[in-house]
């Protein structure tokens, strides 16, 4: 009795250890199978919503090109006699109202590098600017695939990439047909779609996620890449294997072995006019399911912790338990061995549990805040201000009236002011998640200081505010001139709302010092309390509720503005009293070390 015992024991203990190890195995597995549904919806999520947003910028391109189209100014070429080859075109001083049209185009929309009009028979009628007809090499295009296909098909055409003459950037030319009023064709209108202008979006995207963002064209030549490592217009990858099945499923994924690293690929297709582009988010297999490998390697130290628990009693048992009371002992050992691997694993289990819901709350707070801003509001804002300063033009709708300016003046104002507050939000966001950019070159002090003044010279018209700059020392120091300006626009913003409705006066300028800049705008405002200072620069404080309301605002200006200075190595204060104005100053090094 006393043999078989201790023996019965041990198969009760074996049976139960690989009874326990099957549970924790199946557990890990349908553990690892949620984690990897959940990885592969958010990569499939985040591509479509780049891809979305890529397709939309295209299609504006479209639009903006197919309503230009049909303007009285581009259909009419009152000068095609005057055309000389050697010109390239007519003379820059000959059909100013067509020029004068592209270069509002051009300056509207930042995505264009250069506009031509070309006249049915291939013959370039003009380009804009002046500069670039200058420096092209041929007067007929003829031959150009989207002067082939525009013709052909009187529909919008997106080109392949080529090389621009004029800047040396890569662009994707786009055509659309222009007719008459009784429906023959007049022209070919052409722009280039700059890529580096794209490949920048791109960039701006990729500070919400740690993947790397690519898109590509029809013939696996590279528009965009995040990380800016290969070269526009290059084929992206070397094995057609992988480019053959991205065009053939056009959305989908894959993990595939890129420059002998084992990635994991989420891909979409984009509408490019006739044309598909294509988005793919790229990233290492290991730091994609980092999560995943952490569930099997945490199932497979319970699963060895519990061996060695189980074989250690084991040897216990077969050495001490030589008698019934040293068998029962031993098993109440055992009992509470087994009780406590069993704790352990539901605690592992709670709080992979945990990760997992934090890690789904997180996610989606994320996915929505980003779908929301970038597609359903930002994309809507910039038609609205092209259109409403189209409206203006006399020779779209006629002279409008000063009540129906002021109408379309108010469209784009506030168009202008919601497109701001999405800008402070993004870049509040950017700054709490350590994410925000720099890109610091060399600045000239008294023209970075002269183009502050002639932006924010708009916002003095309605109070008739005296604006100026005091500055009397240039110097060239190094920064992001981007942000710095965002700095001033809010302090000036600011300034602007509490300033007399007469007298108001604003005063920008900059001390320098020996290896810092200190900059200031000064006002004859309101002023503010001593007491209020002290929580002027936190995220959404007002001074004063109804005063705040009055003037709008997302009180995160200030706040924006000190993290931008902290991230330039800077700080930032305001001198101030009741009644006595306020006059905000930030100081940067000359030579910024980014925090």
């Amino acid at each position: 009795m006393k043999l078989s015992t201790p023996r019965n024991f041990l198969l009760i203990l074996i049976s139960a250890v690989i009874i326990l190890i099957i549970i924790i195995i199946l557990y890990a597995q349908e553990q690892i199978k949620q984690q990897s549904e959940i990885i592969k919806a958010d990569k499939n999520t985040l591509i479509k919503q780049i891809a979305n947003r890529a397709e939309l910028r295209v299609l504006d391109a479209i639009d903006i090109l197919e309503i230009a189209s049909h303007s009285a100014n581009v259909v009419n070429s009152p000068y095609v006699s005057e055309i000389n080859q050697n010109m390239h075109g007519i003379p820059d001083y000959l059909d100013n109202e067509k020029r004068l049209e592209f270069q509002n185009i051009l300056k509207s929309y930042a995505g264009f590098e250069d506009m031509v009009y070309v006249l049915p028979n291939g013959d370039v009628y003009l380009a804009e600017p002046y500069s670039s007809q200058q420096s092209l090499s041929v007067s007929n295009f003829g031959f150009r695939d989207w002067y082939i296909e525009s013709l052909k098909t009187h529909l919008p055409y997106l080109s392949s990439i080529v090389t621009s003459a004029t800047t040396g950037h890569s662009i994707s030319p786009i055509s659309v047909p222009v007719f008459t009023q009784n429906g023959s064709l007049a022209g070919i209108l052409a722009a280039s779609l700059d890529l580096e202008h794209m490949q920048k979006r791109i960039r701006e995207f990729s500070s919400y996620s740690d993947d790397r963002i690519l898109v590509i064209d029809n013939n696996g030549n590279l528009i965009a890449d995040s990380e800016g490592i290969n070269q526009i217009g290059k084929p992206l990858f070397t094995n057609n294997k992988i480019f053959t099945r991205i065009i053939s499923d056009k959305t989908g994924t894959m993990t595939e072995l890129v420059n002998d690293t084992k990635m994991y690929l989420a891909y979409t297709s984009i509408n490019a006019g006739q044309n598909s582009w294509y988005a793919i988010l790229m990233d290492p297999y290991n730091e994609a399911f980092s999560s995943v490998n952490l569930t099997i390697y945490e199932s497979v130290t319970v699963i060895i912790s519990i061996v060695m628990v189980s074989s250690i009693s084991a040897y216990l048992i077969q050495r001490q338990f030589q008698t019934q009371v040293g068998l029962r002992k031993l098993a109440l050992k055992s009992n509470e061995s087994l009780q406590k691997s069993q704790e352990s694993l539901a605690e592992a289990r709670r709080k992979i549990e945990e990760q997992l819901q934090k890690k789904e709350e997180t996610e989606k707070l994320k996915d929505e805040f980003s779908a929301m801003v970038s597609h359903e509001l930002r994309t809507p804002l910039f038609p609205i201000k092209f259109h409403s300063e189209m409206l203006k033009d006399p020779k779209l709708l006629g002279v409008l009236n000063s009540e129906q300016i002021e109408s379309v003046d108010a469209i784009y104002r506030n168009a202008s002011r919601l497109e701001q507050i999405i800008d402070d939000v993004l870049t509040s966001q950017k700054l709490d998640m350590e994410k925000l950019r720099f890109e610091i070159k060399d600045i000239e002090l008294n023209k970075f200081l002269e183009e502050v003044i002639k932006f924010n010279s708009p916002l003095m018209h309605a109070k008739h505010i005296e604006f100026t700059n005091t500055n009397k020392q240039n110097i060239t120091f190094r920064g992001d001139s981007d942000r710095l300006h965002q700095i001033f626009t809010n302090l000036i913003v600011n300034s602007v709302d509490f300033v007399p409705e007469t007298n108001g006066k604003i005063e920008i300028g900059a001390n320098v010092l020996e290896n810092e800049i200190e900059f200031y705008v000064k006002d004859n405002g309101i002023g503010i309390a001593k007491e209020k200072q002290e929580n002027l620069f936190k995220k959404f404080y007002q001074i004063d509720t109804s005063w705040k309301r009055k003037h709008g605002g997302t009180g995160l200006g200030l706040s924006i503005c000190r993290g931008i200075v902290q991230g330039l190595g800077g700080n930032i204060w305001v001198e101030s009293d009741t009644g006595l104005g306020a006059t905000f100053y930030f100081k940067i090094p000359r030579q910024p070390k980014l925090i």
